[in-house]
This record gives structure tokens, sequence and C-alpha cells, in this order.
């Protein structure tokens, strides 16, 4: 196989078209999306597509982020023994036990939940709230109240300071937010936060980030990722070429916008790298074995290729 075959479906599996409601858009068993790709011969199927922010999570996964997600599942177990024993009762068997796909989605469960319990699904879920509660078709309604005080309070202040950011600086959230859209040559895929207009009038892809560290090159990765998109509507009723669109008619490819109100009273101009995507892509297939095998970039040596 050529370095670039990876680039087309021409070696994967396709997926039919389920009869399911227009809409629902298919997922293998990794969660990714599966989406139409027409191979060289013109023959539609559908491939999977890598989530965009996992594409740009392959440069930022880093030895103190692993040993962080560790220490939550480790603090989450102590606390739920139950956790403790499901785990021990499915690989009771050994180690092999893991090599059972039943076995690792049971486990997976089980660490899934003791991050739970450790608190390390708190910052993504106060993400969410402040993705739904900044969304345009809100504007000038109250927000909701809880018994969470501390939280309700946190989520006004990103939203309030995003709606700030805004009005400072004359850009103009569009009503279309959570986007699903897809980059075909890179085979990526995923979900904008929203459109902007620019004062001048061009229209940019923006992503609202609720923590509170800069990671400007999983940004870079993560926005050229979608800013070099075409929109995804999965209709079964329609022809797949059918179902890609612009993104917007007065998109503008070239640059995208984050707004982090934690870290910055501005937001950031991304100025979007086909390249640095490529390169994370390649770093993200060529992370397995298999994956590498089919790149070519990774081969069993064979005597009998080098024999001059």
């Amino acid at each position: 196989m050529k370095f670039t075959d990876w680039l087309t479906p021409d070696n994967v599996r396709g997926a039919p078209d389920p009869d399911g409601v227009p809409g629902e858009i298919p997922r293998d068993h990794y969660g990714r999306p599966l989406l139409p790709q027409q191979d060289k011969s013109g023959v539609w199927s559908d491939v999977p597509f890598t989530r965009a922010s996992t594409v740009a999570g392959a440069y930022e996964v880093t030895r103190a982020l692993m040993d962080w997600d560790a220490r939550a599942v480790a603090a989450g177990m102590a606390a739920r023994p139950d956790l403790c024993r499901e785990v021990a009762a499915l690989t009771a068997s050994g180690p092999d036990a893991l090599t059972d796909p039943a076995v690792r989605a049971g486990v997976n469960a089980a660490v899934q939940m003791a991050r739970e319990v450790a608190g390390g699904r708190k910052a993504a879920r106060h993400g969410s709230c402040v993705h739904t509660m900044a969304d345009p078709a809100r504007e000038g309604r109250s927000m909701p109240t809880t018994v969470d005080t501390v939280g309700d309070t946190a989520v006004r202040a990103d939203v309030t300071a995003l709606r700030k950011m805004l009005t400072e600086c004359r850009i103009r959230q569009l009503p279309q937010a959570e986007i699903f859209v897809a980059n075909q040559h890179m085979r990526v895929a995923g979900s904008i936060d929203g459109l902007f207009a620019l004062p001048s009038g061009r229209v940019v892809v923006g992503d609202i980030k609720t923590g509170r560290h800069r990671h400007i090159v999983q940004w870079c990765i993560q926005l050229t990722a979608y800013a070099t998109s075409m929109r995804y509507t999965h209709d079964v009723t329609t022809p797949p070429g059918t179902r890609w669109t612009p993104i917007h008619p007065d998109i503008d490819k070239s640059m995208a916008l984050v707004f982090a109100p934690n870290v910055s009273t501005k937001p950031y101009v991304i100025n979007t790298s086909p390249g640095l995507l490529g390169l994370a892509c390649t770093a993200h297939r060529a992370s397995s074995m298999r994956g590498a095998r089919e790149m070519g970039i990774c081969a069993e040596y064979d005597v009998t290729d080098y024999d001059v």
C-alpha cells in the first residue's frame, strides 16, 4: 500500500446505510461516525472518520496528563469498592481476559464511572453547559438556577465574558450552532460550536474553550479540521453525494477563532494549517502497528527485499 492510500476508502470495509431515521449518523464500534466516501472507481461506501478532537490530541497526550488520569481512576476506584469488585470479576481468568471485547467494554465502563466519581468529567460538563447557554437562540433569556450555586456562577461568568467579548470585538454569532462537519480528504469529523461573522462580513468557524490552559497546537489542528470541512447532513433517502454541502456560502477557510474567556478577553485568531492537520492525522493513524503497516511506514524485515 502506498503512503497516501490511507486518505482514500479503497481498502476500508464499507458499512451500508442503516434503515434508520434520517439524521442519525451511524457509528462503528469505536464510536466513530461512518460517512460516505467515493473511491477511485466511483463507488460510494461508508468509512470511519476520526473525531477532530482525537486527532488534535495526538500531539497533546503527555505523561503528566496520563499520570493525572491514572490518579483520578485510582481515587474513583478507592471510593467505589463495587467498581473494584466488578473489574475483578470481569478479569478473574487473568490479564488475557482483556482480549475479549465484552470484557474490555465492561472494564472501560467501570473506569469511566471511576473518573466520574473522582470528578474527572466535571470540566467537560461545565463546558457543555456553557455551550448550551451561549447559544444565540438563548440571547436575552435568563439562565436556569440549580442547587449547585458555585457551578451556576461559573457558567454565568463564562457566558457573560463570551458575550462581552463578541460585543467589544463587533463579532456576530450566527444562529447556527453545533454543525456536524467532516474533512473528506483527512477523514476527520466533528461538530463546530458555531459560525461567527466578522465586521468585514467574512464568516469563520469558531470554537468555545472553557478550560484555563492554552493548548495552541491542539487548537490549530482541531480548528483547521473544522474550517476545511464540508457540512454533512445524513439522510438515507438522498444520494450520498448530495449530503455534502459548504458550511456557509461566505466561509473563510484560511482562519478560525477560539474563544477562551478564562484565559483571554479577546478571541484568538487561528491561521488554519492543512500541513499541521496532515501531520496530526499521520501521527494518530500511525500510533498502532496496524495503522503504521497500512500507511506503509512500518513493516517486518524480509531479507529478500534487501538481497542485492
